[in-house]
């Protein structure tokens, strides 16, 4: 049980991780793409 909730934290920090890649990326992108990032 323990080992699920580590993948678990672990799962949520990746996501995050990646949520402010995106965020660096899109002031380097034209506003249409980041139009396009937030519809999807």
């Amino acid at each position: 049980m323990s080992s699920i909730l580590l993948n678990f934290g672990q799962g949520k920090r990746s996501q995050k991780k990646t949520v402010v890649i995106n965020k660096t990326l899109a002031i380097d992108d034209p506003p249409s793409e980041i139009q396009k990032e937030k519809s999807l």
